[in-house]
């Protein structure tokens, strides 16, 4: 059976409680949306929530706030992200051993669950986006053979922090010394682990020119309305992929998301890819309210509440129920 895991902000909360002794108190973790105000300075407000901030930072073109969120989440990978991944009884550990070859879809940005997929030998940054990528292993690196095949892949659907798109080409200097910048009809995508690179290890960042893009720029920004952001072409690459990995998937795993209305055109493309009567198990702390929600919306699907958390969930086994007619799908899916 193939099951698909959908991605949301909560998924990532667990990884908080895997601070060590040496991680500064200025370093809160993983946030969820109504731990971002400190990324604003005090001539924003909040009345209308923080996606509604976000788009007036968008209007302003104030950079400061996607900086900020950029900032916390670099650092949270570094603290918590490679904590949890090199715990083998951390609850990510734990989930990539037990679904050694589902797909991940995700709207966060983070690498936590790139971090543990790597250490399980499961994942790499030539593949594991979801589209070809250039990473370079070192020629030096004689440590372990190299695998350069993804067994997972994730797929960040409003952007990663580590891959960013190439979207024209710059000529060499004509006899005039003019170079020619020219549109790609697709784009090329680079890996970059910015600060976290030594987490990638072996792998290193690809070769950087003018088409370098800073990790706050590979982020569609958490506003109200993302639907023109989707529609460029470099996330249409990922949909595009997302939709064909829907497609096919026997189960969809919601982990830590809320799907709010203002989020439908986020994932309406995924849900609406999945095969007529595919489970889509929720696991959230409003698991019954969102599966009722979607079964109004979405009446070609079997929704269902699984867990009222991540936490909750990995104490059952990860265990997925069986479904009439599909049989058990069993906690390796």
């Amino acid at each position: 059976m193939s099951v698909t895991f959908l991605l949301g902000a909560g998924f990532c909360l667990a990884a908080n409680r895997e601070r060590s002794s040496d991680t500064p108190n200025y370093v809160r973790g993983y946030p969820l949306a109504a731990d971002l105000r400190s990324c604003f300075d005090s001539s924003y407000r909040f009345e209308a929530g923080i996606e509604e901030a976000f788009a007036e930072a968008e209007s302003r073109r104030d950079p400061k706030p996607v900086g900020s969120l950029t900032d916390t989440l670099l650092e949270a990978d570094h603290y918590f992200g490679w904590a949890a991944a090199t715990n083998a009884n951390s609850l990510y550990s734990k989930l990539v051993e037990a679904y050694k070859t589902s797909n991940f879809l995700t709207f966060n940005y983070d690498g936590l669950l790139e971090f543990s997929l790597l250490r399980a030998g499961l994942w790499v940054p030539t593949d594991g986006f979801g589209v070809p990528a250039e990473a370079t292993v070192p020629g030096y690196y004689v440590v372990r053979p190299v695998t350069h095949s993804s067994a997972c892949r994730v797929l960040h659907l409003h952007g990663s922090l580590y891959l960013y798109a190439r979207q024209f080409d710059v000529s060499a200097e004509d006899k005039s010394h003019m170079r020619w910048i020219t549109l790609r009809e697709t784009p090329e995508f680079v890996f970059d682990g910015d600060q976290n690179t030594h987490h990638f290890s072996p792998f290193e960042k690809g070769h950087q020119d003018e088409r370098y893009q800073l990790p706050s720029r590979r982020l569609i920004a958490p506003v109200p309305d993302k639907a023109p952001a989707i529609a460029q072409g470099f996330v249409r690459e990922i949909y595009q992929r997302a939709r064909e990995i829907a497609s096919i998937s026997n189960c969809l795993v919601s982990i830590g998301y809320s799907f709010s209305t203002t989020d439908t055109p986020s994932f309406r493309p995924i849900l609406g890819g999945l095969p007529r009567g595919t489970p889509v198990l929720i696991v959230s702390g409003e698991s019954t309210e969102i599966s009722q929600r979607l079964a109004r919306d979405f009446p070609a699907l079997h929704f269902e509440p699984l867990a009222p958390s991540f936490e909750a969930w990995g104490a059952d086994g990860f265990r997925i129920p069986d479904f009439p007619g599909r049989g058990a799908l069993g906690a390796h899916g």
